[in-house]
């Protein structure tokens, strides 16, 4: 720890030395202001008090002595001290007045400043002497640093701003996804299979004595009079299934029906009309199972289940032995199995009649 002496103080401490080691008091005592009352009643020529006459000195028992110590009256008024150089040097050493603040050696650390608090560094003057004890607040620049000085070192070192971050505006959560099945037919990825709605089972007899005639020239498929056709109820049904569609927002895109009577009114009735395929792709309940041409048509319309849609899913309205054939999935008139393609294949998702698309799972 470094220590500047104030320079009046180094001046009185040399001028002290000094007059210890090389100034002797004045060669006579009784005119030293600073001499004792003996040595000045001492001094030849000179009477108690000081007065001439050679009175004798104090302390000689008489009874004549007043109040003052002195024979004959009032002690005479002594003259006015002056000030030696000691005392000058002394009252300025006592009071150095104000001066620069001394910088000093930062103390070392305490356990309070090492565990995080924010010790004030002393600063100000050195102290000689001790100042005396007052209330009123001390002079800027003496004893110590002032009220403004020490709420500053009270606070600490001001803390650096740290510049905020702006982030940048999200988007949105994009909405979940809705993984039920009506959630897919609305957004047009799935295959519907269709049964024909209901029909008249009375005309079934007519339609198997000329199933072999219709078989063998197609062209006869036209004539609704020999087949099963429609009841009302199956009619009913079709009207129903087609505004269910449109009215819970499913898209209709590809619509392919069997040639026979009943599977073209149905659809047309429920989708405003299809497509018709040729051939026996429909007619493999006639055809001997597992023979080639059997095959040919199952894996036919296996390939239809399994194909992507676009545009809307896809519909095909046809007959039970076909789809039981090709998909294991059996069907009542008016109901409907719904598939989702997948690469080739297809899974199984639902089956729903035409009270029942709103309850899809």
């Amino acid at each position: 720890m470094s220590f500047a002496p104030h320079p009046r103080l180094a001046a009185a401490v040399v001028l002290v030395l000094t007059v210890g080691c090389g100034i002797s008091a004045p060669s006579d005592p009784g005119k030293s202001p600073d001499a004792p009352p003996a040595a000045r009643a001492a001094t030849p020529g000179a009477g108690a008090g000081g007065a001439p006459g050679g009175a004798p000195p104090a302390g000689d028992g008489s009874p004549l002595r007043g109040a003052s110590g002195v024979r004959g009256g009032p002690a005479p008024t002594a003259p006015p001290r002056t000030p030696s150089t000691l005392d000058i040097l002394l009252a300025s050493v006592a009071y150095p007045g104000p001066s620069p603040e001394v910088p000093l050696a930062p103390a070392p650390a305490s356990p309070a400043a090492e565990a995080g608090a924010a010790a004030p560094a002393a600063t100000g003057p050195v102290a000689v002497a001790a100042a005396p004890t007052s209330s009123a607040p001390r002079p800027s620049g003496v004893g110590g640093p002032n009220a403004a000085t020490r709420a500053a070192q009270a606070r600490g070192p001001a803390a650096t701003p740290v510049p905020t971050r702006t982030r940048a505006p999200t988007a949105p959560p994009a909405p979940t996804e809705d993984r039920s099945v009506l959630g897919a037919l609305r957004r047009g990825e799935l295959v519907v299979y269709l049964r024909h709605g209901q029909t008249d089972w009375t005309q079934n007899d007519r339609e198997l004595a000329w199933v072999k005639e219709m078989l063998a020239d197609p062209g006869l498929l036209d004539d609704c009079d020999r087949q099963r056709l429609l009841s009302d109820a199956g009619r009913d049904d079709a009207r129903a299934i087609g505004e269910t569609v449109r009215r819970l927002g499913i898209p209709v895109g590809r619509v392919v029906a069997s040639p026979w009577c009943r599977t073209r009114e149905t659809a047309e009735l429920a989708f405003g009309g299809a497509e018709v395929a040729r051939g026996k792709l429909f007619d493999t309940g006639y055809l001997a199972s597992g023979s080639d041409e059997w095959q040919r048509y199952i894996d036919a319309l296996r390939g239809m289940l399994g194909e992507r849609p676009g545009g809307g899913n896809t519909v095909i309205v046809g007959h039970m032995p076909p789809l039981r054939d090709a998909a294991g999935v059996t069907l009542a008139e008016s109901e409907a199995a719904i598939f989702r393609p997948a690469g080739g294949d297809f899974d199984f998702l639902a089956r729903t009649g035409p009270g029942g698309w709103e309850r899809l799972p």
